[in-house]
């Protein structure tokens, strides 16, 4: 009588691990065929929310707001990101949305409690009452291992609290991943103006390169005085240095504000101190009339005001 021969058991699991890799494989595959780039996301998640809705939110005012991560119930730096895209998209289907501003400022005065509540339809729709919306759009977004992004926004009826319409995509992460991370700073957001943000506690965030600004005591100032100002400075958790001419030049926009830079740098001086010396009696000033850097003796006070900046990678 002839038997079959028994197949090892090495064979057997790498066969069994092999099949396992292959299935794996597919079902990346799959998640990735079923994701997109961040601004395709966002178009397709809320063209997708609007599907068969459209009738009923035609002549309503829109609010888009607390968009939050999941695990950690904060918003992270990409959450502006998402809402503004959200907001986009309405506009162009020519929907009447609410506007950031007047969102943020009833946020202000309103919210004295974290943000778990965002989670509460009934109370998002309270809050909807308070900025004049008809109808709320607020969500959720966590991370899906780690190249994707799960987004989840709902739309809510302020006149019922009750959620008439949901969507969820998954967006690739690799161009947003600078984001994927809180703000950094638990002070309220006061105002927004392009891609600065406003603080309460004074600073003002540039979303697009990370920097965070704060504008000294409004006065000429020496470069001595500047640089003791700065080194001084404690607030949120210190970390605070002088502004080198290139991140200086970056707050230039001719025409912005009253000083050719965002308004939400409160200063009435027309040129601002950088960290850049030349030797004990010279540093370099930039001035914002004109938008550029130049030399200016190190121990005249003139008309040069100090700022600080600092980066969340500096320490």
């Amino acid at each position: 009588m002839i038997s079959a021969k028994r197949p090892n058991g090495l064979v057997v699991i790498t066969f069994l691990i092999s099949l396992l890799s292959i299935f794996y494989g597919f079902c990346a595959q799959r998640a990735l065929a079923l994701s997109y780039e961040f601004d395709e996301g966002v178009e397709i998640l809320t063209e997708g929310l609007l599907f068969n809705k459209k009738g009923l939110l035609q002549g309503k005012k829109i609010a888009v707001f607390g968009i939050i991560e999941s695990k950690s119930k904060k918003q992270w730096e990409i959450s502006p990101h998402i809402e503004d895209g959200i907001v986009d998209v309405l506009v162009n289907e020519g929907y009447t949305v609410i506007e950031r501003r007047r969102i943020d400022d009833v946020i202000k005065k309103e919210i004295k409690k974290g943000t778990d509540w965002w989670y509460d339809a009934s109370q998002v729709a309270q809050f909807g009452k308070l900025v004049g919306a008809d109808v709320v759009i607020t969500g959720s977004y966590v991370l899906w291992g780690t190249s994707l992004l799960k987004i989840s926004i709902r739309a809510i009826n302020v006149t019922d609290g009750k959620i008439f319409a949901s969507k969820k995509v998954k967006v690739l992460t690799d161009r947003i991943r600078a984001f994927l991370k809180t703000d950094g700073t638990t002070s309220a957001v006061t105002n927004r103006d392009g891609v600065y943000v406003a603080y309460a506690n004074g600073i003002v965030k540039d979303t697009k390169t990370g920097l965070e600004w704060k504008a000294g005591p409004d006065r000429a100032m020496s470069w001595n005085e500047a640089m003791s100002w700065v080194q001084s400075l404690n607030l949120d958790g210190g970390g605070w240095r002088m502004p080198n001419i290139d991140e200086l030049k970056g707050l230039y926009k001719k025409g912005k504000g009253d000083r050719n830079m965002t308004p939400l740098l409160k200063t009435t001086g027309w040129t601002v101190w950088s960290g850049e010396t030349g030797g004990s009696s010279d540093a370099r000033i930039f001035y914002f009339v004109k938008g550029f850097g130049l030399w200016y003796s190190a121990t005249r006070s003139g008309t040069p005001r100090a700022f600080a900046v600092r980066s969340r990678g500096d320490g």
